[in-house]
């Protein structure tokens, strides 16, 4: 059992990289600086909702499964293995739920904001 819990803390901790890295890729490529500063101009806080309602669209597109997992993480804060005790699933099934509904995610905004656009 240990060594189980041990595989699947490694798994999550790439998974983790993997997103990071990826996140930080999009930062140097010239993404959109921080509009949470207390110098956001009324653009950027009208472009942060804009961009907020497309994931919350986004979201509700989601298989129930993946929207649920992804909600009670996001929203919630609950760890992936209370998420897979809450729902009767693996930590490996909550994992693939929550990259799904993250890759989904930034498909939605990348069809309307296309890497290397500021907006």
């Amino acid at each position: 059992m240990a060594t189980n819990l041990a595989v699947d803390q490694l798994r999550r901790r790439k998974l983790h990289l993997q997103f990071m890295h990826g996140e930080r890729q999009q930062s140097e490529d010239g993404e959109a600086p921080d509009i949470n500063g207390s110098a956001a101009s009324p653009e950027h806080i009208l472009g942060a909702r804009e961009k907020l309602g497309l994931i919350m669209a986004a979201v509700e597109e989601l298989p129930v499964n993946v929207r649920q997992a992804f909600l009670l993480h996001r929203r919630n804060g609950l760890s992936y293995g209370e998420i897979a005790d809450a729902m009767q699933v693996s930590v490996s099934s909550v994992e693939k739920y929550i990259l799904q509904a993250l890759q989904h995610c930034r498909k939605r905004l990348a069809a309307l904001y296309p890497p290397g656009e500021n907006g």
